[in-house]
């Protein structure tokens, strides 16, 4: 399972975002509006999933086991969770993009 992490944080961190696109908190559409403490809860969870796998990936790489592939996934882990950030940060009320 802890070998899987880096894959699993990637779909994770995808379905988070696909599901964070349909129901946007900020939308005008009040009939698919997903309650803003859920889509926060929702963000820091998959950006703390997928700096986890980053942080497994590194460790994995120091004992010399990443190929890769492994450096591909790693990569699309920090993109993904860069952006996780800063749409959360989007998503606070006060902040660029918040009410």
């Amino acid at each position: 399972m802890i070998r899987n992490l880096p894959v699993i944080a990637l779909v994770l961190g995808v379905a988070i975002i696909l599901v964070l696109l349909g129901f946007h908190p900020l939308s005008e559409d009040t009939t698919r509006k997903l309650p803003l403490l859920t889509a926060l809860l929702m963000v820091e969870f998959g950006f703390l999933v997928n700096a986890a796998a980053v942080i497994f990936t590194i460790k994995q790489r120091a004992d010399g086991g990443t190929t890769t592939l492994g450096w591909l996934i790693l990569v699309l882990n920090v993109l993904l969770a860069g952006f996780l950030l800063i749409s959360g940060i989007n998503l606070w009320p006060g902040i660029t993009g918040g009410d």
